[in-house]
């Protein structure tokens, strides 16, 4: 739990939860079945609290009884982004929910929309006129609806700092994009080039004359970065990124954009169509796929996963190396574990073509 003080004039103060112990006085108590707060000390000055919390997945709820296992606080659209993220949000949500039942609570912007929806939450703290400070980086908001003008006495402190928020559509269209830009394992805007940038696979981040002092290889720069050109009848081939990151605030982030709107859309289709299922079966340390959208024959379109990404280096996402002959008994295990589910879920009909092709690239 932190404390706060609604003047400014005390600085946030964070408590320790849990019974009193001799050697140890603990903060505050929270009653398991009422969730009534029972303080130990007194805190002057402090008239705001916020209660951090996880929850568990259960995994054999009790035969007859209700279960739940969390959910996200924010699914966040850009204010001027186009209809396909709208209608690719919510897709995402029911993703969730079929899969994992997990809800969705509230919808939002990025920043304020002005002129059309004042009173629509939105999740980016305002900065001087603007949502960057002087360094240019954005700031997530602490609350969603207390305007920084607010008077009066009755608050409504639902979080977004420290809370889950779903983001879909990418950072030209929403700056809640941008914010985890600086953050994840694939992104779009770089110094490199253009397309989907990934860090931790080198042979794609560190050939071309993008970098100084090394032999350049000659490669075009749509071999090294993932892109998608404009939507026309000749575009076949989209990439999009699925991404997970927690910030030092604790706020925790599910990623969702193509390189155009088409590819954003298609991208919350796949999740919803097993996407999210296969992601329970990559090996630990992925936090970014880097997804491509065969367009060719429609409908349905055809997936491709062509990275699994961590923070330094890149997988195959099946735990051995890449097309042996225990990648090919991985990845066919992990595909019926997903068609498994998605029988016992009743939601077979959803599934769409997913193939893994995270190819590990040679070193340089």
């Amino acid at each position: 739990m932190i404390l706060y003080d609604s003047t400014g004039t005390l600085e946030p103060l964070l408590l320790e939860r849990g019974i009193p112990e001799p050697d140890k006085e603990k903060d505050y108590l929270i009653d398991p079945q009422t969730f009534a707060l029972m303080f130990f000390n007194e805190f002057p000055g402090y008239d705001l609290y916020k209660v951090l919390y996880s929850t568990e997945l259960v995994e054999d709820p009790p035969e007859g009884e209700d279960w739940s296992v969390g959910r996200w606080e924010w699914i966040v659209v850009g204010e001027p982004s186009l209809a396909s993220d709208s209608i690719g949000t919510g897709m995402v949500a029911a993703a969730w929910l079929d899969w994992k039942n997990v809800e969705t609570w509230l919808s939002g912007l990025d920043v304020e929309a002005d002129v059309y929806g004042p009173a629509i939450p939105y999740v980016l703290r305002p900065m001087n006129g603007d949502y960057k400070d002087n360094l240019g980086r954005l700031h997530l908001k602490d609350d969603w609806s207390t305007p920084d003008d607010w008077a009066g006495e009755e608050i409504y402190p639902y979080a977004i700092s420290s809370s889950n928020v779903i983001v879909v559509g990418g950072p030209l269209v929403n700056l809640a994009a941008e914010y985890y830009n600086d953050f994840t394992d694939a992104f779009v805007f770089s110094e490199y080039g253009d397309g989907f940038y990934a860090p931790g696979c080198w042979s794609r981040t560190t050939q071309g004359p993008y970098w100084e002092g090394m032999a350049p290889v000659m490669a075009a720069d749509d071999e090294l970065w993932y892109e998608s050109t404009v939507a026309t009848p000749d575009d076949h081939v989209g990439y999009a990124i699925i991404a997970a990151y927690k910030d030092l605030n604790e706020t925790k982030g599910f990623i969702v954009y193509g390189y155009t709107a088409e590819d954003t859309y298609y991208a919350c289709y796949a999740l919803r169509g097993g996407g999210l299922e296969w992601l329970q079966h990559v090996q630990y340390g992925v936090t970014s796929i880097v997804l491509r959208i065969d367009y060719e024959e429609l409908h349905p379109v055809s997936f491709h996963v062509e990275e699994e990404l961590g923070p330094f280096t890149e997988c195959t996402g099946a735990y051995t190396n890449f097309k042996t002959s225990q990648y090919y008994d991985n990845y066919n295990a992990g595909k019926q574990m997903v068609e498994d589910r998605a029988g016992e879920l009743g939601i077979c009909y959803k599934l769409v073509d997913i193939e893994k092709c995270g190819q590990v690239h040679p070193d340089p």
